[in-house]
């Protein structure tokens, strides 16, 4: 392993360990507290192992939202901002990511399954075995 993918490595860890932080702290902030619907805005929420199977959150901002394991099967995620958020190990087999912003994201061991990715952006998000989305990575990872 090359020494700049090391330190890309490391300092994704520390991304995540710092969202982490952050998240805890802010889960109790008021707007995490809203109910799911198109447009919330659950940005650094914490809703980590919560089922929200088949939820409808078009156009949220999920900006650097935990979602560690997470029931989000069959959820209406398009055009939803989800720069920097935790999908670590969650259920996302049939969500819909059209138009959906996931630069940033991780989705190591997520579970990935007859999902709409058209025009999801892709790049920088930190894909199954730590694979770093390439710049440009539109609809899929490249």
């Amino acid at each position: 392993m090359n020494t700049n993918r090391k330190f890309s490595l490391l300092a994704s860890i520390l991304l995540v360990l710092t969202q982490t932080a952050f998240a805890e702290t802010s889960s109790s902030v008021d707007h995490c507290d809203e109910e799911a619907k198109p447009g919330v805005d659950w940005h650094n929420c914490d809703f980590s192992h919560d089922d929200l199977s088949g939820v409808d959150l078009r156009g949220a901002n999920l900006q650097g939202t935990k979602f560690g394991a997470t029931m989000l099967r069959g959820a209406n995620l398009s055009n939803a901002n989800l720069r920097g958020a935790s999908l670590l190990g969650a259920n996302l087999q049939l969500v819909n990511f059209s138009g959906a912003d996931l630069r940033g994201a991780f989705l190591t061991k997520a579970q990935l399954g007859k999902n709409n990715f058209e025009g999801t952006l892709f790049e920088g998000a930190y894909y199954n075995n730590f694979h770093i989305c390439a710049k440009g990575s539109v609809g899929s990872c490249n």
